[in-house]
């Protein structure tokens, strides 16, 4: 304990093939195994200074590395166990797979057009357009939870950047200009 800057209290499985760990600190021994014993082993909880009392909390950026220290020793499925957020681990869990595969496959995976809602593919689709009142314009769907975007775009780049980044209510640009 000598030397440690915050509460140090975690708890795990001895049993080497068990996943089961407490992966944020506890503030006491007691508290670290009676999560352990309820099973909320990802109960993210402050770390609190032991010198001074000031409280740090993880940002997203630091789930999501203890995410993937996880996932270089056990599978997704397992991972998930633990209680994080299974979109987020799936979503890592591929990322990790694509970058230990390299280069060498990068043209096989096609990551474009993925759903921000179920994470399937989505697909072009010709659209009205506003304007002209000809189907000209692409709107972007899944087919698969019909998940679309709610404007039509004059290009399949604009519509696919507004459905890959969630934005479904997005307007498109040349929509937007006039009405200022």
């Amino acid at each position: 304990m000598d030397g440690f800057w915050c509460h140090p209290y975690f708890c795990s499985c001895s049993n080497q093939r068990c996943i089961a760990c407490n992966v944020f600190p506890s503030e006491s021994r007691e508290e670290a195994v009676e999560r352990f014993c309820a099973g909320d082993f990802a109960h993210e909880d402050d770390f609190i200074e032991l010198g001074t009392g000031k409280r740090y909390h993880y940002s997203q950026y630091g789930i999501e590395q203890q995410i993937l220290r996880y996932l270089a020793q056990w599978n997704a499925s397992r991972v998930k166990q633990l209680g994080f957020d299974p979109k987020l681990v799936d979503t890592l869990a591929m990322q990790r797979t694509l970058d230990r595969m390299g280069d060498k496959y990068a043209g096989v995976f096609d990551t474009t057009l993925l759903c921000p809602n179920c994470g399937m593919k989505g697909e072009y689709r010709k659209a009205i357009s506003p304007i002209t009142h000809t189907k000209t314009w692409w709107r972007v769907g899944c087919p698969y939870c019909k998940t679309r975007t709610r404007y039509s775009f004059p290009s399949q780049k604009e519509a696919s950047e507004a459905f890959e980044t969630g934005k479904l209510e997005k307007k498109p640009a040349i929509l937007q200009e006039g009405k200022r």
